[in-house]
């Protein structure tokens, strides 16, 4: 498990993939979970899970601090 820190407009430029699963939760703040082609919006109290076979990338498009909690199997980068 990580907690991730995502300052104002801070996004990985890359998509990752690698294997097992993870699932998320936004604590604070709001950011936005790129899956290959699809892009979803997280607010305080969402949460996601997704293969992490899929490309996927995060990036926070607000102009505040978006702190989340992570959850991962499988190999981690």
């Amino acid at each position: 498990m990580i907690m991730i820190h995502l300052e104002p407009g801070q996004e990985d430029q890359q998509l990752v993939e690698h294997s097992g699963e993870e699932s998320g939760l936004v604590l604070k703040g709001e950011m936005t979970i790129i899956l290959e082609d699809e892009e979803f919006l997280l607010k305080e109290g969402d949460s996601i899970r997704f293969k992490s076979s899929i490309p996927h990338r995060f990036f926070n498009h607000t102009n505040e601090t978006a702190i989340s909690v992570w959850g991962m199997t499988g190999r981690v980068l």
